[in-house]
């Protein structure tokens, strides 16, 4: 499961599973995302989930963002709208 950061409000679940099945060469490998929303406002609060159907294409995504082993943040190679956006691996709740 990835974590992704800095989103535009505006982003939608199709341009996030777009950019993230780039990066894994792969749209049926993104099983699932869940853009989080304010739960007063309905408001995205401009961060995501991903599932992914396989490590290896965990492991694409973040080789594609800059993420290295996947612990550390990134800012580095994939963008939405114009804008940066970090992909890390997310953690156990």
């Amino acid at each position: 499961r990835l974590f992704v950061a800095n989103l535009p409000y505006a982003a939608q679940e199709s341009q996030v599973r777009d950019v993230v099945a780039a990066a894994c060469g792969d749209a049926t490998l993104v099983q699932d995302i869940n853009i989080v929303v304010d739960r007063d406002t309905g408001r995205s609060k401009g961060f995501a989930f991903v599932d992914l159907a396989s490590e290896a294409a965990l492991e694409a995504v973040l080789s594609a963002a800059g993420a290295g082993d996947g612990h550390g943040s990134s800012r580095g190679g994939m963008e939405l709208a114009g804008r940066r956006i970090a992909v890390q691996r997310a953690r156990a709740r």
